[in-house]
């Protein structure tokens, strides 16, 4: 699978903590959410699909989409860890710029 996270050399471990998240947080998510989040959950996909979108407004829709699921996992701490490995492929995110507009 390619990644954007294995273009600098602590990629792999954020890449491989968040892999393991993914799918728990995905199964909480369906099971624990609100119409709030989902709400927020949509406006994101949507800005993400924007072929207008600029890189920065892309990379923040992949943010929020994450952030917003490991919210509506109900689970505080995976969204606290979600949050903290985010945070950090983010800002790599934003630096590297990849040629793959959709990072997931």
């Amino acid at each position: 699978m390619s990644h954007i996270l294995v273009l600098h050399p602590s990629g792999d471990l954020c890449r491989a903590n968040r892999l393991a998240c993914r799918l728990i947080i995905a199964r909480l998510a369906a099971l624990n959410h609100d119409e709030e989040c989902l709400e927020e959950l949509k406006s994101a996909l949507e800005k993400e699909q924007d072929p207008k979108a600029k890189h920065s407004e892309l990379v923040e829709a992949n943010f929020t989409i994450h952030y917003a699921l490991a919210k509506m996992s109900g689970n505080r701490l995976f969204a606290a860890i979600a949050f903290a490995l985010l945070k950090w492929s983010h800002e790599l995110v934003l630096v590297v710029k990849p040629e793959k507009k959709i990072i997931h």
